[in-house]
């Protein structure tokens, strides 16, 4: 009992003056980075020796173990730092950083921890002791990706899955809204591009005219065949039929069978057109695919 007494005066001797204050200005400062910490982190703890002089003025030769409760040590490094104070004196300051692992919640405590040291062109030895430290060791705090409750994720998946139907059902309504865009946009773009052909064909400079009818001609059956979906090279009889279910107007299917006998004698036995006749028959064409836009108005309006 008495020997633990004397030390722990050394002690309190040594934090103020060092071993020996008359023979050396060394000074000893330990600390923690923060007094409360969480059971699932680290403690800290900084021992630091500082002294006048550059670093080769003392020789560090022993650190003894830090005698611990409720900690465990984890690891430990040192580093050395030369500067110069506010006066212009040269300083040196040694750093020891140990690394403790929290055993519990409740208080932890650090002490025993003895430096030896010699300074430069001494051969005797001195020690330095360091005060106890308390640290508190409080409840765990969350990791990162923990704390969540479960009814919490339980909403948040159930948020997803309505999110994805919903923006799958609405993928699919404007898909479907879409495509029949484009189908109108192809029916309407294959009246529109037949009338510009058939103007294209009027308006050249050709002077054959029976070549420019047989154009015109191919260019009208054509349509009509991708349009009703008719055979290639389809009589007029079968035209006239097809036509004739979708409502055209007699009228109509006479100028558009006088058109298809032109085009038989046009292309098989090469029989002359004349200027008013060719202008006739690109007439009947252009009515014939117009015809189709005020059957689907009718139709659409039945």
């Amino acid at each position: 009992m008495k020997k633990w007494i004397a030390i722990f005066l050394i002690g309190l001797a040594s934090l103020s003056y060092g071993s020996d204050s008359t023979k050396t200005d060394i000074s000893l400062h330990t600390y923690l980075e923060k007094s409360d910490v969480p059971v699932n982190r680290e403690v800290v703890y900084h021992v630091e020796l500082s002294w006048k002089g550059d670093l080769h003025q003392y020789q560090i030769q022993k650190i003894g173990e830090p005698v611990l409760s409720n900690l465990k040590l984890r690891g430990s490094g040192s580093s050395n730092r030369f500067y110069v104070d506010d006066q212009g004196q040269p300083r040196s300051v040694k750093r020891i950083t140990y690394y403790f692992t929290p055993q519990g919640m409740g208080m932890a405590y650090i002490d025993g921890v003895s430096v030896q040291y010699t300074a430069a062109g001494s051969e005797q030895t001195e020690t330095l002791f360091a005060q106890r430290l308390g640290v508190k060791i409080t409840e765990r705090i969350s990791e990162p990706g923990e704390g969540i409750p479960t009814g919490t994720i339980v909403i948040i998946v159930l948020a997803l899955v309505f999110v994805g139907v919903v923006g799958f059902f609405i993928f699919k309504y404007f898909r479907i809204r879409n495509a029949q865009q484009e189908a109108q946009e192809e029916e309407i773009s294959a009246e529109a591009k037949c009338l510009e052909e058939i103007e294209a064909i009027t308006r050249s400079d050709e002077q054959d005219l029976n070549a420019k009818f047989i154009r015109l001609s191919r260019t009208l059956e054509k349509y009509l065949t991708e349009k009703r979906n008719l055979a290639p090279g389809s009589n007029y009889e079968l035209v006239k039929a097809d036509l004739e279910s979708v409502g055209f107007k007699p009228d109509l299917l006479e100028k558009l069978e006088r058109f298809y006998r032109q085009s038989e004698l046009s292309k098989f036995a090469g029989e002359p057109i004349s200027e008013s006749d060719f202008h006739l028959f690109a007439d009947t064409a252009e009515l014939t695919v117009k015809a189709f836009d005020t059957l689907e108005i009718s139709n659409s309006n039945q």
